[in-house]
């Protein structure tokens, strides 16, 4: 298996579609060169990368297992995303 994956994909009954990802949860040593990538996210994205990036970093500091990521778009063929949900390696939702 690779660190980060799609494990995942499904459309529920109303039609939702739901993408999960597993990843390694663990940070590097080299922690400057991933506080710039945040900090380039965070310009890029008008400050939205905040939303999914913090609550990562949480998951990232509290464990050492794999973060599972689910997200949902409203159908299938959607770009944009209706909700992001980051799990520790405990299955708990990470506020």
């Amino acid at each position: 298996m690779r660190q980060n994956q799609l494990v995942q994909h499904r459309s529920s009954d109303d039609g939702k579609y739901y993408e999960i990802y597993r990843a390694k949860a663990r940070k590097s040593g080299a922690n400057y060169v991933r506080a710039a990538g945040h900090g380039v996210l965070d310009v890029m994205t008008l400050g939205l990368w905040e939303v999914a990036g913090t609550p990562v970093e949480g998951a990232l500091s509290n464990n050492r297992g794999f973060i599972v990521a689910q997200i949902m778009y409203s159908h299938k063929d959607s770009d944009v995303f209706e909700n992001f949900t980051i799990y520790d390696a405990n299955g708990q939702k990470v506020q």
